[in-house]
This record gives C-alpha cells, sequence and structure tokens, in this order.
C-alpha cells in the first residue's frame, strides 16, 4: 500500500517521534506496526458503515461515493496519528475542527463521546458533514459554515482540543499566521492543537473556496515562524525536520510531503507521549446507529439499482458505439464519394480551363484578322477616293480629248479596265467580311458551348 521503492530505503524512518514529515517508508512502517490496532481499524470500519448506510464522507475536501481510506493509506495514518495524539479516544473534550465536517477524524471523535463543532468555507461539505452526523445519530457533531481565520463567534478559551487536517497549505502565510493566532485564542490553557499540512511544495490542484496562492511552508523555521502564535509551543520532540521533496507523492508537476505538528498552551497539563501507542479498546463497536438494518438496505437497494443503470448505461453506450462505429463508415463513404465528386469537379474545370484557352487564342486570331479587314478596307477606300480623283481629272479633260476618238478610247478601255480592278477588289473586300462573318458565328458557337 505504501509503495516503497529502492531509494526509500534512505528516507527519514521510525515512529518514534510525535511531530513526524510523513514519507512512504514511515508510511509502511506505520501500517505495518499499527495493523492490529483498534484506531485503524475503527476509521476503516467507518469507513465502510459511511458507504454501508450512505454518509458521504470526505478525505479529500471534496464529497465521495466510494470508500476513501483503503485507497489513501496516507490519510489513514494523518487520521489516526492525530486521534491519537490528541487523545480523542477518552471522549468528553470540546473539540473544534476546521476544514472536516463530513473527515473520518471528525466523525470517529464525536462517536467516541467528545463535543465536536466543525467549520468549513464550503456549503457542499457543511451540508455533507450534516448528512453524516444525521445518519450516524451523532448530536454531538455540529458543522457549521465558518472560515479559520475569524473565530470570533468563540470566546477565549473555549476548546480542549483543535483539529485542522490538511487545510492550512491552501492559505497565504499571512492568512496562516492569522489562523493559528485565532486558534491559540479559542483554546484552552493545556489545550492541543493537531495540524497535518502539505510540506516543502504545494499539492497539484486548487480550492475553488481558498483560491491560489496556496503557500505551505518550506522548511522547520518557517513552520516555527507560521505555527507558534499566541505563546503556542511545540508538543513532543521539538527538533522538527525539514521535508524531503517527493518523498511521499510523486506528481508529473510537484514533488511533495506531508508534515504533523502539535502545539500546546501553556501551560499543559498533559503533554502527549513521545509516540502515540497501539489501542485495543473499539470506539465504533460501542456506538448504536438508530434504524441500521434499514439503512443498510436502503443502502443495497440503492447500489443494485445504480448497478442496473450502469448497466445499462454500458449496454446504451455500447449500442450507441455501435451507431457511431456506423455512422463513422458512413462518413467515412461520403468523405470517399466527395473526394470522388472533387476530383471529377477538378477534372472538369481543368477541361473548362482548356475550352477558355483555345476560345482565347481563337478570339485573338479573330480580333487580328479584324484589324486586317479594317486594314483592307482603308486601302480600299484611299484606292477608290483615287479613282473617283482619277475620274474627276478624267471628266475635266475629257473634253479636250473629244476631237480624239483614239486617246478617248484609251482612256475609256483604261477606266474600264480600272473599274474591272476595282470590282475585283470588291469582291475581295466582300470575301474578307464573309470570313470574319464566318469566325464570328464560330466564335458564337465555342461560347455557346461553354
Amino acid at each position: 500500500m505504501a509503495e516503497l521503492e529502492l531509494e526509500d530505503a534512505g528516507l527519514p524512518g521510525g515512529l518514534n517521534k510525535l511531530n513526524l514529515t510523513l514519507n512512504r517508508l514511515r508510511l509502511a512502517q506505520f501500517l505495518d506496526e499499527f495493523a492490529a490496532d483498534c484506531d485503524v481499524r475503527d476509521f476503516l470500519l467507518l469507513d465502510s458503515l459511511g458507504l454501508a448506510i450512505e454518509a458521504r464522507m470526505s478525505s479529500t475536501g471534496l464529497v465521495e461515493d466510494a470508500s476513501a481510506l483503503p485507497l489513501r493509506p496516507f490519510r489513514l495514518w494523518e487520521y489516526v496519528w492525530l486521534f491519537k495524539a490528541l487523545g480523542l479516544a477518552k471522549g468528553r473534550f470540546d473539540v473544534l475542527d476546521l476544514g472536516g465536517p463530513a473527515s473520518h477524524v471528525v466523525l470517529l471523535g464525536a462517536i467516541a463521546g467528545n463535543r465536536v463543532t466543525s467549520l468549513d468555507t464550503n456549503p457542499v461539505i457543511v451540508e455533507a458533514g450534516r448528512v453524516c452526523a444525521q445518519a450516524l445519530a451523532l448530536s454531538a457533531l455540529a458543522p457549521q459554515a465558518g472560515d479559520m481565520r475569524d473565530l470570533s463567534r468563540f470566546s477565549d478559551a473555549s476548546f480542549d482540543r483543535i483539529i485542522c487536517c490538511s487545510v492550512l497549505e491552501h492559505l497565504r502565510a499571512e492568512d496562516q499566521k492569522k489562523a493559528l493566532a485565532e486558534m491559540a485564542r479559542v483554546l484552552r490553557p493545556g489545550g492541543i492543537i493537531g495540524l497535518t499540512f502539505d510540506y516543502g511544495t504545494p499539492a497539484p490542484g486548487a480550492n475553488m473556496y481558498l483560491p491560489p496562492p496556496h503557500e505551505p511552508p518550506r522548511d522547520a523555521q518557517e513552520i516555527r515562524e507560521r505555527y507558534l502564535q499566541g505563546g503556542l509551543r511545540v508538543l513532543g520532540n521539538t527538533e522538527l525536520e525539514d521535508p524531503v521533496p517527493g518523498s511521499l507523492f510523486r506528481n508529473t508537476t510537484v514533488k511533495y510531503v506531508m508534515g504533523s505538528l502539535f502545539v500546546g498552551r501553556p501551560p499543559v497539563r498533559h503533554v502527549p507521549a513521545p509516540r502515540p501507542a497501539v489501542r485495543r479498546d473499539s470506539v465504533v463497536g460501542a456506538h448504536s446507529i438508530a434504524d441500521f438494518p434499514y439503512r443498510c438496505f436502503r443502502r443495497a437497494q440503492d447500489m443494485q439499482h445504480q448497478t442496473y443503470a450502469a448497466n445499462e448505461a454500458a449496454r446504451r453506450i455500447e449500442e450507441l458505439e455501435r451507431i457511431a462505429a456506423e455512422r463513422r463508415e458512413a462518413l467515412a463513404a461520403a468523405n470517399r464519394e466527395s473526394q470522388r465528386l472533387r476530383a471529377e469537379a477538378e477534372r472538369r474545370a481543368e477541361t473548362i480551363r482548356d475550352l477558355e484557352r483555345v476560345a482565347a487564342e481563337r478570339l485573338e486570331a479573330l480580333e487580328a484578322a479584324s484589324r486586317e479587314a479594317e486594314l483592307l478596307r482603308v486601302e480600299a477606300e484611299r484606292r477608290l477616293e483615287t479613282i473617283r480623283e482619277v475620274e474627276r481629272v478624267a471628266a475635266e479633260r475629257l473634253d479636250l480629248l473629244v476631237a480624239t476618238d483614239r486617246a478617248a478610247a484609251e482612256i475609256r478601255a483604261e477606266a474600264e479596265r480600272r473599274e474591272a480592278a476595282l470590282r475585283e477588289l470588291t469582291e475581295a473586300i466582300r470575301e474578307r467580311e464573309r470570313r470574319i462573318e464566318e469566325l464570328q458565328g464560330a466564335m458564337e458557337r465555342l461560347e455557346g458551348a461553354s
């Protein structure tokens, strides 16, 4: 359960102290040495009991629907160590918890006969604590909405024990000092405060009710500066250890560890032993729960319904996956058809571009023919003007040529020859115009085909 690795052999070990930094080696030693301990068994029994009667406990600050402690052995160590060192199994204490109305240590403390008030800024966890108190018939547990930085609702010296379990690290450093000063004020002389906290580097994740920055203490010196407020002093071993990064958790983004610290307000009447000892007397075994068989039966029915719903959901998911597979295949076929149509469209577009290119070439040829026809027409008009000029001159000189028939005949013959040439030229112009019309017709048919 502790997931020991070869390099863990070099970590600090031994449980002969009260204030410890938790690492995998110590966790393994704890699980081994306290395997037959009644407190350990009570916590595990409470965890299973909560699952059986639908008392939704929390070991993370979130309401959970499944067993928590078997999956988080470090929480088991954390809760048992607090429970033992604070002497909560004795009962009869006024206890203030800060941050865990639905946590196992708070619930077991109330079962043991302590009067427990628990504050949290998260209304969901406060309500979960009330549900757990009702389900377990714990009239001595009072979950309330509140903030550890302001305990003004409580008078001085109101509590014998104070618990703050894995919450302080989510506050700014100055707010941690303020919270410890408030704890010192409401703690009775001789009382004990049990703290656990992330140590060294921040744990991953965020807390929506305690927004970042999250500032856990980096070393033993910072622990003393932040937590020894209002005359509090360290109980048990006073030589605090610095953390070994990554000795408990290795996350992809951060390597961190947890620490435990017990402080008291002088005069301390009961200094905790150097380390908690194994206990043999069960606390949960003597506790009576109203309607326990009915609650278990109802929870079993709920779990049966949940199993049926889960199976139905799995069947529906399988059906949806089959439909999704069919639709993926249809989509793939549609994509293939789309690619074929795209290729056909590209082929036809290429054909149209070829036709446009041929049309452009023919249009250019037509424009060239038109330019040439225009030149011929201009030349014909020039020559016609020349002919008219010749005829005018001929008319002027006709009177001079009347006397001589031969000269007139020659002039007439020349005129006839030129008229024949003019007719040929006119015919050539008409032939060119006809060709132009044919080209224009061909161009129109080509444009119609495009």
